[in-house]
């Protein structure tokens, strides 16, 4: 039987926390998976503001940020969460359908670390994390 790790085992074992804040529930099932898998502890929040709000509960080591979210869209929480001192070293990837030029540069302005688009390459997206992590 498979044992379920607290969050202090977890972090004593050296896993990286990583928040997804992602409405579509076929993708965070798709990013939990892959990210379990390669033993990374997943957070899940549905939209920008519980995103913020689990970004101060569980200091995460990194996060995973759609741009299309309810509440607060991801460049807002993005921005929120670089412009304070206590989260502004957390790589942020931002992960969306939209790959327009201009969306890409606003999410490097607002302090985005890395762009990737929708549909993602689950092996590619690992690569990115480790290189940030």
């Amino acid at each position: 039987m498979k044992k379920i790790r607290s969050e202090a085992e977890s972090r004593s074992m050296g896993n990286k926390k990583i928040l997804v804040i992602e409405d579509q529930k076929s993708i965070v099932e798709l990013l939990k998976l892959n990210l379990t898998i390669n033993g990374y502890d997943v957070i899940i929040a549905r939209d920008g503001e519980e995103g913020v709000k689990k970004v101060f509960d569980k200091y995460p080591d990194l996060i995973i940020l759609d741009i299309k979210l309810p509440k607060s869209d991801g460049f807002q929480v993005c921005q929120q969460l670089k412009n304070n001192i206590q989260t502004k070293h957390i790589p942020i990837i931002f992960l969306s359908a939209f790959t327009q030029k201009t969306i890409v540069e606003k999410g490097k302005e607002v302090g985005g670390d890395f762009f990737v688009q929708k549909p993602f390459d689950a092996i590619e997206l690992i690569k990115i994390i480790k290189k940030l992590l």
